[in-house]
């Protein structure tokens, strides 16, 4: 039997050579030895039985201290780093001397999970941050920022958008601590916004380009990019551009920026805005020396004068700390301006693009069901951002010192922005949602900055019947807006907009009041001859009239102890002494009767107030005292029912009670009201005489023996 092909091949594989392919590298031998080896680590960091541990340590609830916890924050396992992050709050919730003395050690270790990619371990770090940054003093803190802020800027151009968006939680946190460390200066911040919104600048382009990407965040991220980039705009444009109304309503004052232009000279301006300033500083006793210090005869007019100062013109001219930091300032100043500018021309597309993108949506009847309401609180929450951003910025341009060409600009795009806003306003009005009280919240807050923002317009130039009638084929028209924006604050005063869940009219609050201040000014000031009919017809007057009742009828309305009733007394007041100032030159005129009508009714304010609010009291008598200052505002007759009405305040013999003292009684002999009061007497007197006083001038004795005597 022959051989088989098989033995064959194999007899002659013993003795053939292995050609060599191109590519396939030199083959190993099949006697070579394999040397190779692998090694694995065992880690019990919780079973470290040679390690000492001092007594006395801080430790959490699993004996970890510090040291532990922060090599944790590093442990491949996402769990076990949300565990350590969690584990030193609790630490430092027992021992909050390490925040002090641990600071910077905590920042450098936990600082690098803001680019974690697992969620829970960012929330974990941004709950401890929300938590202990607060906490940490200024002084402390401050040193560490730019660090912290190294590492916010780099994860805000993360390549995940997750975490970019948690980047900007992060700069929250020190946007709201430490406001002042921001400067135009710093650039990444910004940076770092136009990388999260997609917004580059191409070469040879005055416009920005929006990157396909744009489009890519939620609603609720762009919501949170949005309102941390109107604070940081809010800290750039400084708080004389950007009006904190909490704070206003908090101290009883109001914001005064919008008369500014009704005056021909800015010392005019200023001058009036101390009529009704703080007058403790003004009227505060100061002890009174008939005599001077002796002067030594060592002292001469030639060597020194008093305190060893030597004379003004013999000492050296040379700057001063204040004029120093006031050149600093305004180099602030100038900067903070340009990086508004600048700003302003790349987020004006997608201002734009974020609200015709959001709007329909969001003023569409909504179903039964309740995600779809939550969202759409979402969605008008950042129409609102927008609104807000468009104001603070544009607002900011407009009132500052700009070149004209670059007002002119930032005006076309607010017309710009607003032109896609008109159509909604008012907005709310007609949409038929469900009861939500926060979802009504924020479409007054729309209302309130689209009548900002024409405010604002109006406040820039102007606006006459001549100039409408040329701005006629303009796209967005003023003078028509102004008209439907006055009809929808006449309802707002009265209380008179209806809502789902307020059906008998929704009352203005504060806050909104103050915000549609210079609204109303700009309403005040529209001439009566203003086109705003599209036939060219033209209004009588009767809407300028009909705003200034409706603010009148909001005085009256409001209770005496409401701090309504006090932002809308100082208001009024300062319109009424506007019409006495020789520098005002605003269109708003007050009728001489309307005046006097109010003025007699503060008497009674006065009296009704008593003691509970101090600064209205106050208020009113130096309104009234301003007032008889200037005989254009009161004549002899109304001075003359002032001092009849006043008398209860002071003393009055009752015929079944007998006598009673008013309020003024129980103010302190050192107190504004006290002081201020006697000083309206005297004017009273002056004015009317001293047989038209009989019983202002009876009450006030009775009262002055009163006190007189108790104090004795």
């Amino acid at each position: 039997m022959p051989k088989s092909s098989k033995k064959k091949k194999e007899k002659a594989a013993d003795f053939s050579k292995a050609k060599l392919k191109l590519g396939k590298g030199k083959q190993v031998a099949n006697n070579a030895t394999d040397t190779s080896f692998k090694t694995k680590s065992i880690i019990l960091p919780n079973q470290s039985i040679t390690a000492s541990k001092p007594e006395g340590e801080p430790r959490t609830s699993r004996n970890l201290n510090l040291e532990n916890l922060l090599s944790r924050v590093k442990h491949y396992s996402p769990q076990s780093r949300r565990d350590a992050i969690a584990g030193l709050r609790e630490l430092l919730e027992a021992h909050p001397e390490l925040m002090g003395s641990s600071l910077g050690v905590l920042l450098q270790a936990t600082v690098r999970a803001m680019i974690d990619e697992d969620s829970s371990v960012r929330k974990a770090l941004l709950q401890l941050f929300s938590w202990i940054i607060p906490l940490v003093s200024k002084e402390n803190l401050v040193p560490h920022v730019a660090f912290v802020l190294l590492h916010i800027t780099s994860a805000m151009s993360h390549i995940f958008p997750e975490i970019r968006v948690d980047a900007v939680r992060f700069l929250d946190i020190l946007l709201i601590t430490v406001p002042e460390v921001f400067s135009a200066s710093e650039q990444r911040v910004l940076a770092g916004y136009m990388t999260i919104l997609n917004l580059r600048s191409k070469a040879g382009e005055e416009a920005p380009a929006l990157t396909s990407a744009g489009a890519s965040l939620s609603p609720a991220s762009r919501l949170v990019v949005l309102r941390s980039l109107l604070r940081y705009v809010k800290i750039m444009a400084d708080s004389t551009t950007w009006l904190d109304l909490d704070t206003y309503v908090a101290s009883g004052k109001i914001p005064t920026w919008y008369l500014e232009r009704s005056f021909r000279t800015e010392e005019g301006y200023s001058a009036f805005l101390s009529l009704l300033g703080s007058n403790r500083r003004h009227y505060r006793l100061v002890g009174w020396k008939a005599e001077m210090p002796p002067i030594s005869e060592d002292d001469s007019a030639s060597n020194n004068c008093l305190n060893g100062y030597p004379p003004i013109d013999v000492m050296p001219r040379s700057w001063s700390l204040g004029e120093v930091d006031q050149l600093l300032e305004k180099d602030d100043c100038d900067s903070n301006l340009a990086l508004i500018v600048d700003l302003s021309q790349s987020l004006h597309h997608i201002l734009i693009v974020t609200f015709l993108d959001i709007a329909p949506s969001a003023f569409m009847p909504p179903h039964s069901s309740r995600q779809e309401v939550g969202s759409i609180e979402t969605q008008i929450e950042l129409l609102c951002t927008v609104g807000l951003l468009t104001s603070s910025i544009y607002g900011t341009i407009l009132r500052r010192g700009s070149t004209d060409a670059v007002k002119a600009t930032a005006s076309e795009n607010v017309k710009n922005i607003m032109s896609r806003m008109a159509p909604y306003f008012p907005f709310g009005d007609g949409v038929p949602i469900r009861p939500d009280a926060q979802v009504e919240q924020h479409f007054q807050d729309l209302n309130l900055i689209y009548c900002d923002l024409i405010s604002l317009l109006f406040t820039q130039h102007q606006w006459s019947s001549r100039s409408a009638l040329k701005r006629k084929q303009d796209h967005f028209d003023v003078p028509r807006q102004l008209h439907r924006v006055r009809e929808w604050v006449s309802k707002a005063i009265r209380g008179q907009i209806v809502s789902s869940t307020q059906p008998l009219g929704q009352q203005l609050s504060s806050t909104a009041y103050l915000a549609l201040l210079p609204t109303i000014w700009s309403l005040l000031n529209t001439r009566t001859d203003t086109t705003t009919e599209e036939d060219g017809e033209k209004s009588s007057g009767v809407a300028t009239d009909d705003t200034w009742l409706a603010i009148l009828e909001h005085f009256h309305r409001a209770g005496a102890m409401s701090s309504g009733k006090k932002l809308s007394l100082q208001f009024i007041g300062s319109l009424v002494l506007l019409q006495a100032d020789q520098q005002y030159c605003g269109a708003f005129k007050m009728e001489t009767k309307d005046i006097q009508d109010w003025l007699i009714t503060l008497p009674r304010i006065l009296w009704e107030i008593n003691t509970r609010d101090p600064l209205c009291s106050e208020l009113i008598v130096l309104v009234l005292l301003r007032a008889l200052d200037r005989p254009s505002l009161i004549s002899i007759s109304t001075a003359q029912v002032l001092a009849t009405q006043l008398v209860p305040f002071f003393y009055i013999n009752h015929p079944t009670k007998g006598p009673i003292f008013g309020p003024w009684r129980q103010f302190t002999f050192d107190s504004a009201v006290h002081r201020l009061s006697l000083q309206l007497v005297k004017s009273l007197q002056r004015e009317c005489g001293d047989n038209a006083l009989h019983d202002l001038r009876s009450a006030v004795s009775s009262a002055l023996g009163a006190e007189a005597s108790g104090s004795n």
